[in-house]
């Protein structure tokens, strides 16, 4: 980059930690990328090791340093992942628990009464990849009773607070992701902490997503932090337009901006992010508990869609716990054989992800009215784009720079609207993929009875 960038950003993401630069220009230049750490993974528990994560972000941060000391850093991150940490030591009491992560599964069993209330003041539902269902299950082993000053919060909390005690923050796009969270008065509600078992100290200060100054040894400023969701929700916007954004990364997502807290059964809603004078914009998410880890289980490449059905009788329900609108955590990935090569489980696979985006969009969207975006790297597989399009029977708008995320925050940290309505290519629906919409159609036929089983 031949000027000094306008901002920094980096990405912690759930499979990359990534480093950019925002040019004068309004480009995004990708600076370093390293991987997240390696899950460990069993049954119900997903968690990492969180030193090996502060570790990769330290050699992110050194190279912002090394590039642009003077430039404003945005944080991105992923949402969930819970880290509990010694106040004085700042060192982990915790390997870091995956949003993936579901060991709070048989908590929430036992406390389905509480989801009205539990809707009502945060805009979620109850499920074990939450935040504070996890912290309820560590309070139980006692966390909180062991000789020592407890902090805990998600990923971005964690970084900052290794670097400087004073900073343990977050903001609301976080926060309201923690099931501990009162979205309607941004503050976190007294009752929900003592029903996890968890004290107020314990949780980090809500601070403003963008607008902030918060100062990292070496003379890095943070000036804007919010979920990788939101940054990326934001970058892809229109001003004055409708947006749907279908994201296909780790797990998947659609969302669509309200105007005011508007929460709606089966899906969640929440702050996108908060100025520094407390204006606050809002989305409703479709959640989709699909995506990267599951094709990359399967191995393997994908193809275009072809012009007939190759495997009409082969069907898919690809998430591990089922999610919006339906919440079933105990839910697991199924396909209708198990007699199946390779090949024909990743193109079953990529067909139930496209037909569970397309059960999201016709819920948030019913009458067609937004415009369509499709990001993130899933959208990269050469199935997905024109397979989406075809089940959906509408044009979209695949976005060329797939790190939407680093772009929204980027903009955010040097003080500019995160809106940059970023390249694209718009694909219309062919033809010949028709076939896609009837398969979707017999796919939900197909789904139907094994969801009403389980659910009975």
């Amino acid at each position: 980059m031949s000027s000094a960038p306008l901002a920094l950003a980096l990405d912690l993401g759930s499979t990359r930690l990534k480093l950019a630069a925002l040019g004068a220009d309004g480009t995004l230049s990708l600076l370093a990328t390293r991987p997240a750490p390696q899950t460990r993974e069993s049954e119900f528990e997903c968690d990492f090791d969180a030193r090996e994560f502060d570790a990769a972000v330290a050699e992110l941060l050194e190279l912002a340093r090394a590039a642009a000391p003077r430039a404003p850093l945005g944080l991105a991150c992923q949402r969930s992942t819970l880290v509990a940490w010694d106040a004085t030591t700042r060192e982990p009491l915790t390997r870091a628990l995956s949003w993936r992560d579901r060991r709070a599964q048989a908590w929430c069993a036992t406390q389905r009464a509480r989801e009205p209330w539990l809707a009502e003041y945060s805009g979620l539902r109850l499920s074990p990849h939450h935040f504070g269902p996890k912290l309820a299950v560590l309070a139980a082993a006692g966390l909180f009773r062991r000789q020592r000053d407890v902090r805990v919060g998600t990923l971005e909390a964690f970084v900052l607070a290794r670097r400087a005690a004073q900073l343990h923050l977050t903001d609301a796009s976080m926060a309201a992701r923690t099931a501990l969270f009162d979205v309607r008065v941004g503050a976190w509600n007294p009752a929900a902490l003592d029903w996890v078992g968890a004290p107020l100290d314990a949780l980090p200060r809500v601070a403003p997503s963008a607008g902030r100054d918060d100062e990292l040894p070496g003379g890095l400023r943070v000036t804007a932090s919010l979920a990788d969701q939101a940054a990326g929700f934001l970058a892809s916007a229109r001003e004055g337009a409708l947006r749907l954004l279908v994201n296909l990364g780790t797990g998947g997502f659609v969302l669509r901006e309200l105007a005011r807290f508007q929460p709606r059964a089966g899906f969640l809603c929440g702050p996108l992010m908060t100025a520094p004078g407390g204006a606050t914009r809002w989305a409703l998410e479709g959640t989709l508990n699909a995506g990267a880890p599951g094709l990359e289980r399967i191995g393997g490449a994908s193809a275009a869609p072809s012009s007939s059905d190759p495997q009409p009788d082969v069907l898919c329900a690809p998430e591990d716990g089922v999610g919006a609108p339906h919440w079933r955590s105990d839910l697991g990935p199924r396909f209708s054989s198990d007699a199946l090569t390779r090949d024909a489980r990743r193109r079953a696979f990529l067909e139930g992800l496209v037909f569970r985006v397309r059960e999201l969009v016709d819920a948030l969207d019913p009458r067609a009215e937004c415009e369509l975006a499709l990001s993130g790297g899933v959208a990269r597989d050469p199935f997905v784009a024109p397979a989406l399009a075809a089940v959906l029977d509408r044009p979209l708008e695949v976005l060329e720079d797939h790190e939407a995320t680093l772009l929204g925050a980027a903009r955010l940290a040097a003080g500019l609207a995160a809106c940059a309505a970023p390249r694209s290519t718009r694909l219309a629906p062919a033809r010949e993929h028709a076939w896609l919409r009837a398969k979707f159609e017999r796919w939900l036929a197909w789904r139907a009875p094994w969801l009403a089983q389980r659910m009975a």
